[in-house]
Formats: structure tokens, C-alpha cells, sequence
């Protein structure tokens, strides 16, 4: 008769390591900013291109 030990797991952490889709939202829509500050030295568009990241990774994680 064959027998085998069976050791329970351990509790898994409930902390994720994947980001939350705020934080990659808030990374992209900075990354976005950055280049148009210094390229045309424009707040404004710089905010319209940290507005138009924001929508579309808050699309794509909606679709996702």
C-alpha cells in the first residue's frame, strides 16, 4: 500500500505585484506630458496630452 504525505501550502500573499491601473495610468499620462513640455514648452498641451493618455489607457483597461 502505497501512502504519500501531503504538506498543506502556505497562505498566499494577498499583496499583488502586478500595478493597479491607476499607477500605469498616471506613469503613461506623465511619460506623455514630459515630451511635450519639452519639445513645444506648452503646459497646456502638455495637459492635453496627459488628459488624452489617461482616456485611452482607461479605455483599453476597461476592454481588457
Amino acid at each position: 500500500m502505497h501512502t504519500t504525505h501531503h504538506t498543506p501550502l502556505p497562505d498566499e500573499s494577498t499583496t499583488s505585484l502586478v500595478r493597479s491601473g491607476a499607477s500605469i495610468a498616471l506613469g503613461a499620462a506623465a511619460a506623455a506630458a514630459a515630451p511635450a513640455v519639452v519639445v513645444t514648452g506648452s503646459a497646456l498641451l502638455a495637459g492635453i496630452a496627459a488628459v488624452a493618455t489617461l482616456a485611452c489607457v482607461a479605455a483599453a483597461s476597461v476592454m481588457i
